[in-house]
């Protein structure tokens, strides 16, 4: 470990305390989670045809905060795909618990992702989640 690593390690710990840097930093997340959730209207309203000036007015952000938190429009949408999959993976998970073996779990993951690909993507990033929710446990 070098000087310098180990300075930014205990500089980065020291501003992690820091009341202004929680403050801004919660703004931060805030305000990308707000971006984030008006993509996932004008992705299932448009698909992925939408402009970054759309995105920002249904945001309520200005387009220099789109930018502070994302380098462009693909950048936007690996974080909608991101949050659709860990949304799913819950979905997946509480529904699997009800089930009383690992392979009786294993054949319900197996049965779902693969009746999920029968649905149209297109139409809904969260047309996974309406399968799983509509999937019967047999």
């Amino acid at each position: 470990m070098t000087a310098s690593s180990s300075e930014e390690a205990w500089a980065e710990r020291a501003a992690a305390r820091s009341p202004v840097v929680q403050r801004s930093r919660s703004r931060s997340i805030q305000q990308a989670t707000q971006i984030v959730d008006a993509a996932l209207v004008l992705v299932n309203e448009k698909g992925s045809s939408f402009t970054i000036q759309e995105l920002a007015a249904n945001a309520r952000v200005a387009l220099q905060t789109f930018y502070r938190h994302f380098s462009g429009k693909d950048e936007l949408l690996l974080a909608v795909i991101e949050r659709t999959i860990a949304e799913n993976c819950a979905d997946f998970a509480q529904l699997a618990r009800q089930l009383p073996d690992p392979l009786s779990r294993l054949r319900f993951y197996i049965t779902a992702a693969v009746s999920s690909l029968d649905d149209d993507v297109a139409s809904s990033p969260r047309s996974t989640t309406a399968s799983i929710r509509s999937f019967r446990m047999r």
